[in-house]
């Protein structure tokens, strides 16, 4: 239940994250006056690409790999899933639209690790306020 947890955390992080980037640069392509526009099957890629990136999550803690090797295969498979889910998508359409993309990539990596690192505490502080209860119970 625990992965399920954090697999649904980081999907729906990654696909906020994606989608605050494109608004972005929606934004920043409306103030230098070029049309921007989202197709119809935009908002459900942004969904995909967020459980598509999860799988090297689920794979890397199955194999459990040295901890170096595995943050470099995972940050690099799921760069590649965003790359390739933006362009069979087209949320870019050059190379100064990749550029962004792999820009934002990073951004919303960090980002999405912050919220696990995050989540994570919470559960420990929940964990070890429930822990102080029982112990309190069993002092009395």
């Amino acid at each position: 239940m625990e992965r399920f947890k954090d697999i649904l955390l980081q999907a729906i992080s990654i696909s906020f994250g994606i989608l605050c980037l494109v608004s972005i640069q929606g934004v920043i392509e409306h103030m230098q006056g070029y049309s921007f526009h989202l197709s119809w099957y935009h908002p459900i890629s942004f969904v995909l690409c967020g459980f598509l990136c999860t799988i090297p999550y689920f794979v890397l803690d199955i194999l459990q790999l040295h901890p170096i090797l595995s943050s470099i295969i995972h940050i690099s498979s799921v760069y590649a899933i965003v790359m390739y889910m933006g362009s069979l998508c087209g949320w870019y359409a050059d190379g100064e639209g990749a550029l962004f993309i792999s820009i934002g990539y990073f951004i919303v990596y960090i980002f999405v690790w912050f919220i696990m690192i995050w989540m994570g505490k919470n559960d420990a502080q929940q964990i070890n306020e429930a822990l102080k209860e029982i112990q309190d119970k069993d002092a009395s």
